[in-house]
């Protein structure tokens, strides 16, 4: 009887043991994850135009070991957006938030699409007057 309940005991203590080993791992798949979801809305200013994901600089790889940290913190990914723009300006970020100042920038590509269409619409009715 002893011998059963101590083989229990030593069961239980080897699945606990196995189980909250899965729950660090999963901890840390999801923190991988986070990481590169927030990297890849990061501009590399070393390499122009590559993702600090996809980047091998030395810049690259202290922004991920950044982020990896501030999430270990408990701090969540606008956080992080919003501590790298204070540091680096709006152009560390593929998607610049719209401001005042990022109006024309949002806005230009439509203007430029209508300006286009009326221009070929009035040429288009220009030419079925001849």
């Amino acid at each position: 009887m002893i011998k059963n309940t101590f083989l229990f005991f030593a069961y239980m203590l080897l699945f606990s043991n196995i189980c909250s080993a899965n729950q660090e791992v999963n901890k840390s798949d999801l923190i991988l994850n986070e990481v590169n979801q927030i990297s890849k809305n990061i501009r590399c200013l070393v390499c122009r135009n590559e993702t600090v994901e996809s980047s091998n600089s030395q810049f690259a790889i202290d922004v991920r070991r950044m982020i990896k940290a501030k999430l270990l913190e408990g701090k969540n990914k606008d956080y992080i957006y919003k501590f790298l723009q204070s540091r680096y300006g709006d152009y560390i970020l593929f998607e610049p938030p719209i401001q005042i100042n990022t109006l024309m920038l949002w806005l230009m590509p439509f203007f430029c699409l209508l300006f286009g269409l009326m221009f070929f619409i009035f040429k288009y009715v220009k030419l079925r007057r001849k």
